[in-house]
């Protein structure tokens, strides 16, 4: 006969079961509801080019994320390729929100999984084509592979395993992963140095060179997705950033030689800010992402570790100042608006680890106030109810059609067998990309940046190593010989002078060359439907 107390030790987990269940159908609902139902701004073209075409997008290129999009366009048989990339991030995102509950095993966990589904940045990056959410799912993996390994040496040492394979692999979509190999590093050492003098013990001689050994072997298996970037360059994709064919070129790929490694935009000369304003600024979007209750309970959280669990504390705290404060300093961005806004999307790593945090935080909170468990109860779900009411409408990108407009009203300005400049602008750049690659319009055109890094380019194959002036020079001779050609030219561009000696007249929103000896022919209404193919 089954006892009271198992009775309700059962009901307790059923009902826990089926909380999550809701929680996380109502999570990926929302998520769909709110995914944007086509190409977006940023690298978002870019990327869904890179999975439909399998190109190669900027250092170090992604090839895992690439390779994995190529599949998910390949299963899923619904929506055009924009719309199923996008809902790849929204499936990584969940299955991130998943292992999080398997590693958060309190009460309170489906309450901070809910607070980080509804964090601002965290839910925009799970309705675009975007790297984030695929990162985030691989740092969660490897804290569950390292938390839930035990000390019984054969499977600590299997984990290891493990753990260097999926670093290696993870790797393979974004470098921000090494930030954190010092809290790996500690906790594996700390789990790793009972079972190595259990070896000794026994008198297993060269037992740590083997494994040692044996574990970089692991992590190279992984790493080694990037030999797709060499092999897929030499056939030509469409997009093709670096052309990686040469051990020299692949290093510069891989190493992300034209940003300067850790550097998250190309130099632009402008002010830096300060350390401590740099540490305001970051310190101040975690608050505005996670709200001041939900961060005071993160660290709350994280003093109680620090009282009881010496190594977690120290392993969490390790993640979260490299991931963190470390990495926001390192990468040196100007104080610019531009720049605040690219590096918002880097706070999800930190903001995984005080998800974390979070739940010790709720749980130690109502252990020591136990006689109001159920106000406490409402108003920590207070906390991602607010998120979503106040996010909602600054998320949503149900009906997001900016970038897909502003595309399409760039063709519709072309007209057929033109040449397509364009001077600069990730949005103009990704969603040409995106349109003519991916969508496969206007194929009729020639379109190329005037940087020679995205797509195949007439400036010659040692474009990409002149110097400032010889490239400018480069530029305006190859420019002019297309005008001379006798097709219509056509630059996306700030600059109304960029070609001297030509006047650029602004045709919709571009500007199209006109030879002073022999005009071009203007636009024509129309263009775009009789030359897509």
């Amino acid at each position: 006969m089954v006892s009271s107390s198992k009775k309700r030790s059962l009901m307790k987990t059923v009902i826990d079961y089926w909380l999550l269940v809701i929680g996380f159908l109502l999570i990926f609902g929302i998520y769909l509801y709110t995914l944007c139902p086509t190409v977006s701004v940023g690298d978002s073209g870019e990327f869904i080019t890179a999975a439909s075409t399998l190109s190669l997008v900027h250092p170090p290129a992604y090839p895992l994320y690439s390779l994995l999009g190529k599949i998910f366009i390949s299963l899923i048989p619904f929506g055009n390729f924009a719309y199923r990339i996008n809902l790849m991030s929204a499936f990584f995102a969940v299955l991130t929100l998943f292992l999080l509950s398997k590693l958060i095993t309190n009460y309170y966990s489906l309450i901070a999984i809910l607070i980080l589904a509804f964090i601002p940045v965290f839910w925009l990056q799970s309705l675009v084509a975007e790297v984030f959410t695929l990162n985030a799912f691989f740092a969660v993996l490897l804290i569950f592979v390292v938390l839930t390994t035990n000390h019984y040496p054969l499977t600590t040492i299997r984990s290891l395993y493990l753990f260097s394979f999926l670093l290696g692999l993870g790797l393979g979509n974004h470098h921000t992963l090494v930030l954190l190999l010092p809290g790996f590093a500690y906790l594996l050492y700390k789990k790793l140095i009972a079972d190595y003098r259990l070896q000794i013990a026994n008198y297993k001689p060269n037992y740590l060179a083997t494994q040692l050994l044996t574990t970089f072997l692991f992590f190279v298996l992984g790493f080694s997705v990037y030999l797709y970037l060499p092999i897929r360059s030499m056939n030509n994709p469409p997009l093709d950033w670096g052309n990686p064919e040469t051990f020299k070129a692949f290093s510069r790929v891989l190493t992300r030689a034209d940003y300067g490694s850790l550097r998250l935009m190309l130099e632009t000369g402008e002010k830096k800010l300060s350390f401590l304003a740099i540490l305001f600024r970051f310190f101040f979007a975690l608050k505005e992402n996670y709200t001041f209750l939900g961060l005071i309970l993160s660290f709350l959280g994280l003093l109680f570790l620090a009282y009881k669990e010496r190594d977690k504390f120290v392993f969490l705290s390790l993640l979260f100042f490299f991931s963190g404060p470390f990495f926001i300093i390192l990468s040196n961005l100007p104080n610019s608006a531009e720049a605040w806004g690219v590096i918002e999307r880097f706070y999800i790593l930190p903001l995984v680890v005080l998800t974390i945090t979070l739940s010790y935080g709720l749980s130690y909170l109502t252990a020591k106030i136990s006689r109001y468990r159920v106000i406490l109860f409402l108003l920590f779900l207070s906390i991602p109810i607010i998120l979503f009411v106040k996010s909602f409408s600054s998320v949503n990108r149900r009906n997001f059609y900016f970038a897909y407009d502003y595309g399409r009203n760039n063709f519709r300005t072309l007209v057929p067998n033109s040449y397509f400049i364009m001077d600069g602008g990730d949005d103009t750049f990704y969603t040409t990309a995106y349109l003519k690659y991916g969508e496969k319009r206007r194929i009729d055109i020639n379109a190329f940046d005037r940087g020679g890094l995205i797509f195949a380019h007439p400036y010659g194959k040692d474009f990409r190593w002149l110097s400032r002036e010889e490239k400018n020079i480069r530029r305006e001779e190859v420019e002019k010989s297309l005008v001379s050609t006798g097709r219509a030219v056509y630059y996306s561009t700030m600059n109304e002078k960029i070609l001297p000696g030509y006047q650029l007249n602004l045709t919709g929103i571009l500007y199209q060359v006109e030879s002073r000896e022999q005009p071009v022919p203007r636009v024509r209404q129309g263009s775009e439907e009789r030359a897509k193919s």
